[in-house]
């Protein structure tokens, strides 16, 4: 047999049985813990960049003020605008009085749709929690207008 011949050979016997996995499609991971299935709620490549709704994508900006706080911005699909989550006119959104405002959360804040609600996540920073609730790891709930807002569960220290 012929180099050549015995290269191709070889290298189709190796890929061969592999084949059938190429069309393998994502499928969200999933962990069973006490009795309990979780599953993920979107799919990532390991960075969350905001969440999918039905007509706009909601994120946090990457622009912090001096004291750390940050906004809630929103992209529209069909226009392509990018606003902050706010229906106020002439709003500073620079204060907790703005529904797009976000404090300082050390350890980040992670933005995810899940059905009609907007869920928060603060994953917190318990080297820095001695003394304030705004670095506990919680997770807050609004609407998908920024309404309704309010912590669902904040976790301890310990």
């Amino acid at each position: 047999m012929k180099k050549g011949t015995f290269l191709l050979s070889a290298l189709l016997a190796c890929l061969l049985p592999a084949l059938p996995l190429a069309g393998c499609a994502f499928s969200p991971p999933e962990a069973v813990t006490g009795g309990v299935q979780f599953t993920a709620l979107q799919q990532s490549d390991g960075w969350n960049y905001g969440g999918s709704g039905p007509d706009g994508f909601y994120f946090v900006s990457a622009d912090c003020r001096e004291d750390g706080s940050t906004n809630l911005l929103y992209l529209d699909y069909a226009t392509g605008q990018q606003v902050y989550l706010c229906s106020q006119p002439n709003c500073s959104h620079d204060t907790d009085a703005c529904t797009s405002y976000l404090p300082y959360s050390a350890g980040g804040i992670l933005s995810s749709v899940v059905g009609d609600r907007l869920v928060l996540i603060f994953p917190g920073n318990l080297q820095e929690a001695a003394g304030t609730d705004t670095v506990l790891p919680h997770i807050e709930t609004m609407g998908l207008d920024g309404s309704d807002r309010k912590t669902t569960v904040t976790f301890g220290a310990n």
